[in-house]
């Protein structure tokens, strides 16, 4: 698929991913609420907005240098980057992981962890497919109720996510990937997001209200 006007609808996507994190940042942050007695934070929102944050800011630095990338399939670029357009694309996603592997070797294993936390349905047999499924195969993920191994039940991401654990971890991850990527080519894409962190405090204390 081609699409036209591929560098304004990158432009576009990179734009809502900065959106998109700036919603985490001021999202963590310790909060004293409680939901039917049970204490809530808004550390799935984080890890939410994160995720979306780095699938918006890879998939406009793709369609930039490529008209053929189509943005609109999956939700995990570093997971999975849509195996029918690797090959197409396999030079620019090569490019921006070894410039994340030149900073910190772990930088694709944090950004796959997070892609992880995004809602998937459970993987079931197709055999097994159309019959009753126990509540266990639920993975964990920041949108709908999910299996607690460490609790053993059914509990709601509001609960389950937690902001230490999951929220600061996220909105690490989304933060030092954003620092890459603004300093990665082409800079006709990567200079506004290096503008972005010169504007925008992207501390991860949870005291510090952003501004």
């Amino acid at each position: 698929m081609l699409w036209e006007k591929h560098k304004e609808l990158a432009i576009a996507l990179r734009n809502q991913g900065l959106a998109d994190c700036l919603a985490a940042r001021f999202s963590l942050r310790t909060i004293d609420l409680k939901l039917f007695g049970e204490p809530v934070t808004f550390a799935h929102i984080v890890v939410s907005k994160s995720q979306q944050s780095v699938e918006k800011l890879t998939k406009g630095y793709l369609l930039w240098q490529s008209q053929s990338f189509d943005p609109t399939k999956g939700h995990a670029p570093f997971t999975q980057l849509i195996d029918d357009q690797l090959p197409n694309h396999q030079p620019a996603l090569s490019r921006l992981i070894q410039s994340l592997n030149l900073v910190n070797k772990s930088m694709v294993r944090e950004l796959k962890w997070l892609e992880s936390l995004a809602p998937k349905p459970p993987m079931v047999a197709e055999d097994k497919r159309g019959n009753l499924q126990p509540l266990e195969i639920i993975q964990e993920n920041t949108e709908y109720p999910y299996w607690s191994v460490a609790q053993k039940s059914l509990v709601a991401p509001a609960q389950g996510i937690k902001l230490l654990n999951h929220g600061v971890r996220a909105f690490k991850a989304l933060r030092n990937y954003l620092t890459v990527l603004g300093e990665s080519d082409p800079p006709e894409y990567g200079n506004q997001i290096s503008d972005f962190l010169k504007h925008h405090a992207m501390s991860t204390e949870i005291t510090e209200w952003p501004q």
